[in-house]
């Protein structure tokens, strides 16, 4: 029967996490093909049902869906569970996602893998200079937090070049296992987990080029003060940020022991800190709110709401003013944004255009015949 054929939850199985209400399900169990047309579905099921597939020990069925639409090169996976846990009712949920199977299916593509060769060659080179770096400076390395940057940034690239070499190889094999007539769902679940990871190495590797990004706009006059603001209030902005996750983490708490952690927005501590965090900036379902208790529920979620927005950012913004009048008050002047008009002075004299040192005593001989012309 192969319904009752037992895939194990090891690694070496490849068999991809789920996470349900009642907590994280493992890949493995007994697995049914229920085949590609209706009838064999139907017959699948039934024979099931008549070998006594689900008992009363049984706690998770899961139904796996793919769907593959070649005109768009779009995966569609679709996973519904039913949990039955063994103190309370039964429990729905569903997960639909989709991805590219094909990294590129159009005329260009000779041109995409050209510029992801130019990328891996550019990751090896700062790879290289890195490594000088650090056979030069040693631990001190370390002590600078824009190398750790570096380093970073590093790390996320090796990591994306990896997860993308392992998405081609696992959609290759998924693909073959499919043309030979074989179940791909398994392969297609960490295909998609590997596409998941991926794009959130992604999103890591953009946020630390925008981070270097704004460290090359301290040569900006205002973005230089603002950091300088930021600076000089850290202390009171880091009791900001304790107070902010402290009433986070108490008002999750809150909520997931009123409500039994059985909704889903505060099924557990990460889900219930991100769904507060989305409640500061207006993004949440009050029917939602509502499952937890009717008259609680949105209580104490209005409670929290208030405390983060009118309470704690009038806080933050309080420390950044005052922060801001002693900046106006010791003003700090850049070293870096003078060098940077040094440069671009020297350029401008290279290229034979004027310099910002005779902009400015233009200016000021215009100004001072304007105003004679005046008196």
């Amino acid at each position: 029967m192969r319904g009752f054929t037992y895939i194990s939850s090891s690694p070496t199985c490849c068999t991809v996490l789920s996470t349900g209400y009642s907590g994280t399900l493992s890949g493995g169990g007994f697995i049914a093909t229920l085949g590609a047309t209706r009838e064999e579905a139907t017959q699948t099921l039934q024979e099931l049902f008549d070998a006594g597939w689900l008992d009363q020990n049984s706690r998770v069925v899961a139904l796996e869906v793919s769907a593959y639409t070649a005109n768009v090169n779009l995966l569609t996976l679709l996973t519904a569970i039913t949990e039955k846990p063994s103190v309370t009712g039964i429990f729905h949920g569903k997960q639909i996602t989709s991805l590219k199977l094909y990294r590129s299916t159009h005329s260009l593509h000779v041109f995409i893998l050209i510029f992801e060769i130019v990328y891996c060659l550019y990751t090896l080179y700062f790879i290289y200079y890195e490594a000088r770096r650090i056979a030069k400076l040693k631990r001190n390395y370390f002590k600078n937090p824009w190398h750790i940057l570096e380093f970073l940034t590093i790390a996320s690239s090796l990591v994306i070049i990896g997860l993308y070499a392992a998405h081609a190889v696992e959609s290759n094999k998924a693909i073959a296992t499919f043309q030979a007539g074989g179940s791909p769902q398994t392969k297609f679940q960490l295909v998609l987990t590997m596409d998941n990871a991926m794009n959130n190495v992604f999103g890591l590797l953009v946020t630390l080029g925008m981070i270097k990004f704004l460290h090359l706009l301290r040569f900006n006059p205002m973005i230089y003060k603002f950091a300088v603001v930021l600076r000089t209030g850290a202390s009171s902005e880091s009791i900001y940020m304790g107070l902010f996750i402290v009433s986070c983490f108490l008002f999750g708490g809150l909520m997931q022991e009123l409500s039994g952690f059985r909704t889903p927005i505060f099924k557990d501590v990460p889900t219930a800190l991100k769904t507060l965090f989305l409640a500061t900036m207006g993004d949440f379902d009050i029917a939602e709110v509502r499952q937890v208790h009717s008259f609680f529920g949105p209580l104490l979620f209005f409670m929290f709401v208030f405390v983060a927005i009118a309470i704690l950012f009038n806080f933050f913004i309080t420390v950044l003013i005052l922060a801001h009048q002693v900046v106006r008050k010791n003003p700090q002047p850049s070293e870096d944004a003078e060098m940077l008009w040094l440069l671009i002075d020297q350029i401008k004299q290279w290229l034979g255009l004027r310099s910002r040192k005779q902009w400015e005593t233009q200016l000021n001989k215009a100004a001072s015949k304007l105003s004679q012309d005046s008196y």
